[in-house]
This record gives structure tokens, C-alpha cells and sequence, in this order.
């Protein structure tokens, strides 16, 4: 089966489709010969950044089966912070860049889709002010308009390619977006795909093993 990415304390439904004869399951969501979960369908979350191999013996009165997924589940840390933002003047435009983010907060590689600027005129309230590539960005005419900004850069990675296509989507709002309210609209989106991102189906026939992944 293909493995799912997906960051530290993030919970993974798990569902068990083996027959009706089933009665018992054991679930070893490390592959560390301990059984974490002997309910059918149960919610588990890693605590700790790997690769996971998960196990799941499912039986009745009579025998039972085991299968075990091989590397099956992939958790990451965070990104790591950005290092060294600078923000300098040029005309009425405010220059931003910083050191490019290649690691998580780990230290292991790590892809980013992207970078978040925050910006805030009294260092408490922020907003959203774009979502960009590289490790640069321009806020124009910023100086005519304001007599103090600040800006925060936050590394992104995403298994959500929903996530992503809506910060793509601010970057067109005219209108200010609190940081707040982007923060609950990515985790709506996180929640609206839990069930078809991370249910992870696991087929076990009981007496007879022939296992399918869905």
C-alpha cells in the first residue's frame, strides 16, 4: 500500500474491513509488538517523527490473521523556523528575505511548499499578507501607508494540496484576512479531509489471508 505523510500529533482513523465472522482486533500501530488499540475502528496519534510499519490481527473463536503494512505511515516534525528575516526600505516598498528552510524542526530534509508572511502594525494583531515560493518578498507602497510594520515568516509544508490552493487564493484579496481566521479555515480544511485522507482501510480475512488496502 502507499504510504500517507502527515505531521507529529496528528490523528489517523484507522478502519478494520475484515468479514462479519471478525469479533477481535489488535492493532500495533508502531510494528514494536505492542498492541496499541483492540477496538475495530480506532483513532491513533503519533507522538514521535518516522516511518511506521502497522500491524493489525483481527480473529474470532475459531483462529485469526495477521498482516502487517510495511512502512505505512510517515510522520514528519514541523519546518524548521526561517533564520535571519531582514526587512529594508526601498522608496515606499518594504524588501523581505530570509535564509531558505531546508530542514524540519528536527533537523531531517524537508520539501516546503511554500512560505507565509504575516504582517502587523502593532505586533499583536496580524494578517495575512502573502503565500510565496521563494525567500523573498516585496510588500509595495507599504511606506506611504503606514507609519511602522511588522512582519512574521512562517516555513510551510502541507499534505493537503487543499490547504495550499487556498492560501494561493489569498493572495488575490484586496482586503485584510486575519491570521486568526486563515489558521481555523486550514484547520476546517485539515478536518473536512480527514476521513478520506487519513482513514486508512485495512481488509483482513479472517482464517484466510488475503488483505487489501482501500
Amino acid at each position: 500500500a502507499e504510504s500517507i505523510e502527515i505531521f507529529i500529533d496528528s490523528p489517523v482513523q484507522f478502519t478494520s474491513l475484515s468479514d462479519l465472522s471478525t469479533t477481535s482486533w489488535q492493532w500495533d500501530f508502531e510494528n514494536d509488538g505492542i498492541y496499541d488499540s483492540t477496538e475495530q475502528n480506532p483513532i491513533f496519534t503519533y507522538t514521535s517523527a518516522g516511518l511506521y510499519s502497522v500491524k493489525l490481527t483481527a480473529g474470532n473463536v475459531f483462529c485469526s490473521d495477521t498482516y502487517i503494512i510495511e512502512d505505512y505511515i510517515h510522520v514528519n516534525s514541523e519546518p524548521a523556523v526561517p533564520q535571519n528575516v531582514e526587512v529594508m526600505l526601498f522608496g515606499e516598498d518594504a524588501h523581505i528575505v530570509w535564509d531558505e528552510v531546508t530542514q524540519d524542526a528536527d533537523g531531517f530534509p524537508i520539501e516546503l511548499d511554500g512560505y507565509i508572511i504575516k504582517f502587523s502594525e502593532d505586533a499583536e494583531s496580524y494578517f495575512f499578507l502573502h503565500f510565496v515560493y521563494g525567500n523573498e518578498y516585496v510588500h509595495e507602497y507599504v511606506v506611504a501607508h503606514s507609519p511602522q510594520m511588522f512582519y512574521q515568516v512562517l516555513a510551510y509544508k502541507s499534505y493537503s494540496p487543499r490547504q495550499a490552493a487556498y492560501l494561493q487564493g489569498l493572495n488575490n484579496r484586496k482586503s485584510k484576512v486575519n491570521w486568526k481566521d486563515v489558521q481555523a479555515e486550514l484547520n476546517r480544511i485539515e478536518h473536512s479531509q480527514h476521513k478520506s485522507k487519513k482513514n486508512k482501510k485495512v481488509n483482513v480475512r479472517v482464517c484466510n489471508v488475503k488483505n487489501l488496502i482501500k
